[in-house]
C-alpha cells in the first residue's frame, strides 16, 4: 500500500467502514511506514477525542433558516433572457454612438456652416457606460 493510498484509508479504518482484507494492509503499513503511522496516531487520538465529547444541540433558529432557504423561490434566469438583456444595451449603445457621430458632425459633412441649436454638454465616458451597463443605475444633476 502506498502513503497516499494509506492516508485516504485512515478515516475509513477509525469509522470501521475498511474490510478485513484492506484493514490489514493498511496496519500493515502503518507499522512499517514511521510517517504514515505517526498521522494515523495523531488522527486516531483526535478522533477518540471528538467521539468522547457530548453531542452539541443545534441552535433553535437553525431549523426554520433551513426550512426559508430550501423554500425559497430562486431567480433561475434563462438563456433568451439574458440573450435579450444584452441585445437592448447594445442597441443602446449603437443609438448613443450614431446619435454622437451625427452631432459631432461625422454625419453632417454638409451642414457644417450651420449655427448649432443646441449646446451639448461634455459627457464622462465612465460615467455613460456606467449608466448603459447598470440596471437601475441613478445618477444625480
Amino acid at each position: 500500500m502506498k502513503c497516499k493510498e494509506a492516508k485516504l484509508a485512515f478515516s475509513k479504518y477509525l469509522d470501521r467502514r475498511l474490510g478485513d482484507a484492506e484493514g490489514r494492509r493498511l496496519e500493515a503499513h502503518i507499522h512499517i511506514c514511521e510517517r504514515c503511522g505517526e498521522s494515523f496516531r495523531i488522527m486516531e487520538a483526535s478522533s477518540r477525542a471528538l467521539r468522547s465529547l457530548d453531542p452539541t444541540p443545534a441552535p433553535p433558529y437553525l431549523a426554520e433558516r433551513a426550512f426559508r432557504v430550501a423554500v425559497s423561490p430562486r431567480r433561475v434566469t434563462r438563456f433568451s433572457e439574458q440573450f435579450a438583456f444584452v441585445a437592448r444595451r447594445a442597441a443602446i449603445a449603437a443609438a448613443l454612438a450614431a446619435m454622437g457621430l451625427w452631432i459631432g458632425g461625422g454625419l453632417t459633412n454638409g451642414l457644417r456652416e450651420m449655427e448649432p441649436r443646441m449646446t451639448m454638454v461634455e459627457a464622462d465616458p465612465m460615467e455613460m457606460a456606467i449608466y448603459m451597463w447598470t440596471p437601475g443605475a441613478i445618477f444625480d444633476d
